[in-house]
């Protein structure tokens, strides 16, 4: 039975589309290059390596900058990450909620200067909601009750002004939040739908290999 749970846990938490398109660059107070570290252990940890290292990696630049909410949402995300890999389902609880009460933290740091402050071409504001929502629709919803959370912030990024001539990293991160909704609901012709369209803006790097092997696992 812990073998099951374990592995519809790991199913729904390490193979989520969380879109790095969106990521910036590097934010303006971080050291150089500590930014582009953390976000490669978060990759890797999407491909299936220890999340602990990623969290580990956004907490540290989290604490060197708290008021910045882009990286509290990765450091929760990389939490979450690690519940899907934990093997026991207290440990699996434990680390998702907490990693859930950090994403919650993250939205709270919101402030309207991170809806101007341009991170890498995006505003802060966007990317944090990015990954916030991406997280709430991956968990289990019968366990920790973010997927109505989720579709709201999916509704809000649908509804920013701006969106339609947004740069096309930021139109396929807000159809990769609306892939993963479609997922959590069991709705796979929108979920190919929306991946396609994803694919299309951004038809090369990380994202768009996960989007390649999620559009093989459910059929073209």
């Amino acid at each position: 039975m812990i073998q099951a749970f374990h592995r519809r846990f790991l199913a729904a938490i390490l193979l989520a589309l969380v879109p790095t398109v969106v990521a910036p660059a590097a934010l303006a107070q971080a050291p150089a290059g500590a930014f582009e570290r953390a976000l490669a252990l978060f990759r890797e940890a999407q491909a299936g390596a220890d999340a602990a290292r990623a969290r580990e990696a956004f907490a540290a630049l989290a604490k060197a900058e708290p008021g910045q909410p882009v990286y509290a949402a990765y450091e929760g995300a990389a939490g979450a990450m690690m519940g899907g890999q934990a093997w026991m389902p207290w440990n699996k609880l434990r680390h998702t909620e907490a990693a859930l009460d950090r994403i919650d933290e993250a939205l709270a740091l919101l402030r309207p200067e991170h809806e101007r402050q341009v991170v890498g071409g995006l505003a802060a504001a966007f990317t944090t909601r990015v990954v916030a929502a991406n997280t709430f629709l991956a968990v289990p919803d019968g366990l920790f009750h973010r997927r109505a959370a989720g579709r709201r912030l999916l509704a809000q990024l649908q509804a920013a002004p701006g969106l339609a001539t947004a740069s096309a990293p930021a139109r396929a991160a807000v159809l990769l939040v609306a892939a993963r909704s479609a997922r959590a609901e069991d709705r796979t012709a929108d979920e190919k739908q929306a991946l396609t369209e994803a694919l299309a803006l951004v038809p090369e790097g990380f994202d768009a290999g996960l989007a390649r092997k999620r559009l093989a696992e459910i059929g073209k």
